[in-house]
């Protein structure tokens, strides 16, 4: 399995790379009330909104970002794309699936994470990117989209 390696805060992540279109540089994230506090907001790529998700604020870890060089990783979601800020966005990998154990009693509650792989003696949690956010969260993530654009169509 090829996947894209980052860090947030101490730990090493992975995300398959098919569910990855870019990575970019964090920017200005433009807010939207009544929204949950772990979706930062939108930017404007290309002419697209892309809602963007901090990945410290989903774990309810500190959102105090102490290093300059977080990341937004462009995803693919189902129906719509998504961005998530993480610290540091560290390599491509090519993971054997023999390296790759499913999630173990200790991992049970953590839906969003397809399993954890042990590469050159470090472990990186595998994310399922489909599964990071529920439903209504998804939903949430859909409807900020379409209010955006159908304000920017109506002005």
């Amino acid at each position: 399995m090829k996947i894209l390696s980052f860090k947030v805060l101490d730990k090493t992540y992975g995300l398959n790379i098919s569910q990855v279109k870019e990575v970019i540089r964090l920017r200005p994230i433009t807010p939207i009330p009544d929204i949950p506090s772990f979706i930062k907001g939108i930017i404007s790529l290309r002419a697209n909104i892309v809602p963007i998700v901090s990945l410290r604020g989903k774990f309810g870890l500190s959102e105090t970002f102490e290093n300059k060089g977080a990341q937004i990783i462009i995803c693919y979601l189902p129906g719509h794309q998504a961005g998530i800020i993480v610290d540091r966005v560290i390599n491509c990998l090519d993971i054997k699936d023999e390296f790759i154990s499913g999630r173990d009693d200790i991992l049970k509650d953590a839906d969003y994470l397809k399993g954890v792989a042990d590469f050159n003696n470090e472990l990186i949690l595998i994310i399922d990117i489909e599964r990071l956010l529920d439903s209504e969260e998804q939903l949430c993530l859909s409807s900020i989209k379409d209010r955006v654009e159908v304000k920017r169509k109506s002005a």
